[in-house]
């Protein structure tokens, strides 16, 4: 009897455990997975740390589907040439479970599996019954909003001429930093923020100063790129003024001048409205000082996160050799407890 316990119990223990890692795998996943919605109603998918993976996707309604009797197609790129699990109408023309569960209202959670060809000619997944609700993804042109933040006016970064200041009781020679308004043939209106302000305002400004870095980068994942942009597109909306608010400036002679005051490593978030358009770009700026007053821009550049047409090459039948062996073993193992 006490043996039974004790089987009782272990047993107990493992499914418990089991359930546990069951969970945190399907978190994981959730967690490594990024869903974009492109304006043409496709959507992509980025599997963390695999944009540069050839690798074949499939989807079900159902997690606890074999793997090996999914139909999977070939990952596609985006417009950087990241490979992308997607989403189409072809997909959703040859899957009527996973059309209705996508189009529904709200959508329903689907699952993902993803695998790579390794050098013994089977099978790695990288992603199993992933889940995929299409209800949370990001949209491209959030995206693409977020890109044009620093670009929507043409400014060029310049000095004033030479003038003389009084720097600690010695007249000195300095030159003050201006933002120039390029297109001369609308009117301009500006607000400058000092920083730091609000928790909100040093976030996006910290933000800019990160997504200034990704042009080159190629240490950052893709969905880390896209959360970022998605998270300072949003907060960029939310603290952007009106062009009612009443705390515009005129801008003179197309130009916005550094602050008097400005000393070395200031930094400013830099609001300009083109009065003529109604269009609200922002500017963010650092002060240096050495004597002469520069300023150095965080220059936003756009994310290319488009879609090119993908070819649906789809692969049929029970690939996964290994898989298979792994199945076969388990259901034995199962029929060695029962007896």
């Amino acid at each position: 009897m006490k043996n039974l316990k004790f089987k009782l119990i272990v047993s107990l223990g493992i499914i418990i455990a089991a359930m546990l890692i069951a969970g945190i795998s399907v978190y994981a996943a959730n967690e490594s997975t990024e869903i974009v919605q492109q304006t043409n109603g496709d959507y992509m998918i980025y599997i963390n740390n695999n944009e540069g993976t050839n690798f074949s996707f499939a989807f079900s309604d159902s997690s606890s589907a074999a793997e090996t009797s999914l139909t999977y197609y070939t990952a596609g790129t985006d417009a950087k040439g990241n490979k992308v699990a997607y989403i189409n109408t072809t997909i959703l023309n040859n899957n009527p479970a996973i059309k209705t569960a996508v189009t529904a209202k709200p959508p329903v959670t689907i699952y993902m599996w993803a695998k790579v060809l390794n050098s013994q000619g089977t099978y790695d997944y990288i992603e199993e019954a992933a889940p995929v609700n299409v209800g949370s993804a990001i949209q491209e042109e959030d995206v693409k909003a977020a890109g044009a933040v620093t670009n929507t006016i043409p400014v060029n970064i310049n000095q004033t001429g030479p003038s003389t200041s009084d720097v600690n009781g010695v007249p000195t020679t300095v030159q003050t930093g201006t933002i120039e308004l390029t297109d001369t043939s609308a009117q301009y209106e500006y607000q400058i923020v000092k920083l730091p302000s609000t928790d909100e305002y040093n976030n996006l400004f910290s933000l800019a100063a990160t997504i200034s870095k990704y042009l080159n980068s190629t240490n950052v994942s893709m969905i880390e790129k896209i959360d970022t942009y998605n998270t300072f597109n949003s907060l960029y909306n939310s603290l952007q003024p009106s062009a009612a608010d009443s705390n515009w400036l005129p801008v003179t002679n197309y130009q916005i001048l550094q602050p008097a005051d400005t000393k070395n490593g200031d930094q400013y978030i830099v609001w300009i409205k083109n009065t003529t358009t109604g269009e609200i770009d922002a500017q963010f700026m650092t002060s240096t000082q050495i004597p002469n007053q520069t300023w150095t821009r965080e220059v936003i550049s756009a994310l290319p996160i488009t879609g090119a047409d993908y070819t649906l090459e789809i692969i049929f039948g029970i690939l996964l050799v290994a898989a298979a062996g792994v199945y076969i073993v388990i259901r034995r193992l199962e029929s060695k407890n029962r007896k």
